[in-house]
Protein backbone atom coordinates (compact mmCIF):
# COMPACT_ATOMS: atom_id res chain seq x y z
CA UNK A 1 0.00 0.00 0.00
CA UNK A 2 1.23 3.63 -1.17
CA UNK A 3 0.61 6.96 -0.04
CA UNK A 4 -0.82 9.50 -2.33
CA UNK A 5 -2.45 12.88 -2.01
CA UNK A 6 -5.96 13.48 -1.87
CA UNK A 7 -6.37 16.26 -5.18
CA UNK A 8 -9.22 17.77 -3.17
CA UNK A 9 -7.79 18.30 0.43
CA UNK A 10 -4.27 17.42 0.39
CA UNK A 11 -3.58 15.28 2.65
CA UNK A 12 -2.07 11.86 2.01
CA UNK A 13 -4.33 8.53 2.11
CA UNK A 14 -3.90 5.25 0.80
CA UNK A 15 -3.78 4.21 -2.94
CA UNK A 16 -6.62 1.83 -1.94
CA UNK A 17 -9.38 3.95 -0.98
CA UNK A 18 -12.39 4.22 -2.42
CA UNK A 19 -12.87 7.90 -1.47
CA UNK A 20 -10.72 10.49 0.95
CA UNK A 21 -11.43 9.41 4.71
CA UNK A 22 -10.99 13.78 5.26
CA UNK A 23 -12.91 15.35 2.75
CA UNK A 24 -15.03 12.78 0.69
CA UNK A 25 -13.83 13.00 -2.77
CA UNK A 26 -13.99 9.81 -4.38
CA UNK A 27 -10.62 8.91 -5.45
CA UNK A 28 -11.51 5.75 -7.83
CA UNK A 29 -8.97 3.07 -8.24
CA UNK A 30 -5.91 5.01 -9.50
CA UNK A 31 -4.11 1.85 -10.29
CA UNK A 32 -6.28 1.65 -13.09
CA UNK A 33 -5.79 4.35 -14.72
CA UNK A 34 -2.43 5.75 -15.71
CA UNK A 35 -0.64 9.52 -15.84
CA UNK A 36 1.89 11.80 -17.86
CA UNK A 37 3.85 13.79 -16.76
CA UNK A 38 3.81 17.21 -19.14
CA UNK A 39 6.28 20.04 -19.48
CA UNK A 40 4.19 23.28 -19.74
CA UNK A 41 6.81 25.64 -19.13
CA UNK A 42 10.39 25.62 -20.45
CA UNK A 43 13.61 26.52 -18.68
CA UNK A 44 17.58 26.47 -18.93
CA UNK A 45 20.10 24.77 -19.96
CA UNK A 46 20.66 22.99 -16.09
CA UNK A 47 16.88 22.04 -16.79
CA UNK A 48 17.57 20.48 -20.23
CA UNK A 49 20.05 17.96 -18.84
CA UNK A 50 17.69 17.20 -15.96
CA UNK A 51 14.90 16.22 -18.43
CA UNK A 52 17.54 14.20 -20.21
CA UNK A 53 18.50 12.33 -17.10
CA UNK A 54 15.43 12.24 -15.12
CA UNK A 55 12.80 11.28 -18.32
CA UNK A 56 15.60 9.44 -19.99
CA UNK A 57 15.13 11.48 -23.18
CA UNK A 58 17.99 12.08 -26.00
CA UNK A 59 18.89 15.07 -26.46
CA UNK A 60 17.36 15.55 -28.98
CA UNK A 61 14.11 14.82 -27.63
CA UNK A 62 14.12 17.17 -24.47
CA UNK A 63 15.25 20.06 -27.16
CA UNK A 64 12.30 19.64 -29.11
CA UNK A 65 9.87 18.98 -25.94
CA UNK A 66 11.50 22.81 -24.74
CA UNK A 67 11.15 23.89 -28.30
CA UNK A 68 7.44 22.73 -28.11
CA UNK A 69 6.85 24.67 -25.07
CA UNK A 70 8.46 27.71 -26.41
CA UNK A 71 5.94 27.92 -29.52
CA UNK A 72 2.85 27.58 -26.54
CA UNK A 73 2.19 23.89 -26.64
CA UNK A 74 2.88 21.58 -23.66
CA UNK A 75 5.06 18.69 -24.34
CA UNK A 76 4.46 14.91 -23.31
CA UNK A 77 7.45 13.63 -21.36
CA UNK A 78 6.41 10.36 -20.06
CA UNK A 79 2.98 8.70 -20.00
CA UNK A 80 1.51 5.46 -18.99
CA UNK A 81 2.69 5.73 -15.56
CA UNK A 82 0.94 4.84 -12.62
CA UNK A 83 -0.25 7.75 -10.40
CA UNK A 84 2.69 7.36 -7.66
CA UNK A 85 5.61 7.04 -10.16
CA UNK A 86 4.06 10.31 -12.14
CA UNK A 87 4.08 12.47 -8.97
CA UNK A 88 7.43 11.46 -7.92
CA UNK A 89 9.36 12.43 -11.29
CA UNK A 90 8.63 16.37 -10.69
CA UNK A 91 9.94 16.13 -7.43
CA UNK A 92 13.23 15.26 -8.09
CA UNK A 93 13.53 18.13 -10.40
CA UNK A 94 15.21 21.54 -8.96
CA UNK A 95 12.34 23.75 -10.73
CA UNK A 96 8.92 21.17 -10.37
CA UNK A 97 6.73 23.83 -11.27
CA UNK A 98 7.98 23.40 -15.62
CA UNK A 99 5.72 19.76 -15.06
CA UNK A 100 2.37 19.21 -14.30
CA UNK A 101 0.92 15.39 -13.92
CA UNK A 102 -2.05 14.85 -15.95
CA UNK A 103 -4.33 11.88 -16.79
CA UNK A 104 -3.07 10.53 -20.23
CA UNK A 105 -6.42 11.65 -21.56
CA UNK A 106 -5.86 14.61 -20.60
CA UNK A 107 -1.90 15.09 -22.31
CA UNK A 108 -3.69 14.21 -25.31
CA UNK A 109 -5.74 17.87 -24.95
CA UNK A 110 -3.25 20.48 -25.59
CA UNK A 111 -5.45 23.37 -26.10
CA UNK A 112 -6.69 22.77 -22.46
CA UNK A 113 -3.41 22.06 -21.07
CA UNK A 114 -2.40 25.93 -22.95
CA UNK A 115 -5.10 27.21 -21.09
CA UNK A 116 -4.63 26.03 -17.93
CA UNK A 117 -2.66 27.22 -15.00
CA UNK A 118 0.44 26.23 -13.89
CA UNK A 119 0.60 24.71 -10.61
CA UNK A 120 3.09 27.25 -8.34
CA UNK A 121 6.35 24.73 -6.65
CA UNK A 122 6.47 23.91 -3.05
CA UNK A 123 2.62 24.21 -2.14
CA UNK A 124 2.67 20.32 -0.67
CA UNK A 125 3.90 21.32 3.04
CA UNK A 126 5.37 19.27 5.27
CA UNK A 127 6.01 15.38 5.59
CA UNK A 128 4.68 14.39 8.81
CA UNK A 129 8.44 13.38 10.16
CA UNK A 130 9.33 17.28 9.51
CA UNK A 131 6.51 18.15 11.09
CA UNK A 132 7.11 16.34 14.38
CA UNK A 133 10.94 17.13 14.07
CA UNK A 134 9.88 20.86 14.22
CA UNK A 135 7.36 20.60 16.69
CA UNK A 136 10.06 18.96 18.73
CA UNK A 137 12.82 21.59 17.78
CA UNK A 138 9.91 24.46 18.77
CA UNK A 139 9.46 22.69 22.30
CA UNK A 140 13.36 22.15 23.33
CA UNK A 141 13.78 26.42 22.38
CA UNK A 142 10.69 27.36 24.25
CA UNK A 143 12.10 25.07 27.27
CA UNK A 144 15.69 26.92 26.36
CA UNK A 145 14.20 30.27 26.92
CA UNK A 146 12.23 29.53 29.50
CA UNK A 147 15.17 28.24 31.57
CA UNK A 148 17.36 31.73 31.31
CA UNK A 149 14.17 34.05 31.92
Amino acid sequence: MALITCPECGREISDQAAACPHCGYPIGSPQKKSYSVVLVDNGTMTDLQELIDLYHLSKEEASAAMTAVTDHHPATLVSGLPLTEAEALPQKMSNPALVRVVPDEEAEDKEALRRAPVPESGKHGMSFGATVGAVILGVIAAILILSFL
